[in-house]
């Protein structure tokens, strides 16, 4: 197996293509606004949190709790002066195709 992708070095505009895990699922709303999920994935190397899924694309996390390993293909940017994925592709891997405990520190 490669090596995983080493979060905390990617910089802005850096691409990730690499299953990580889910380390968290935040579900939050705009004040009097539509729900939207923050994700928060990662792997041995460290964390980063994901772009906002908005309402259009609730689909694609439907279901993801902590412990899922899903495959990722997005890009590093900013917001707010704090990295973020922006998440092109993610898809929930099935139970075995990548063990979890190889992507925990």
């Amino acid at each position: 197996m490669s090596s995983p992708v080493h979060l905390p070095s990617l910089g802005i505009g850096a691409r990730v293509d690499a299953p990580l895990l889910v380390l968290d699922v935040a579900v939050k709303s705009q004040i009097g606004g539509d729900p939207y999920t923050l994700l928060t994935l990662g792997n041995r190397s460290g964390r980063i949190g994901t772009e906002p899924f908005w309402q259009e694309r609730q689909g694609e996390v439907a279901g993801l709790r902590s412990g899922h390993v899903v495959h990722v293909i997005g890009e590093v940017a900013t917001f707010r002066d704090r990295r973020q994925l922006r998440v092109s592709s993610l898809r929930h891997l099935p139970e075995g195709a990548v063990d979890p405990a190889s992507l925990l520190p």
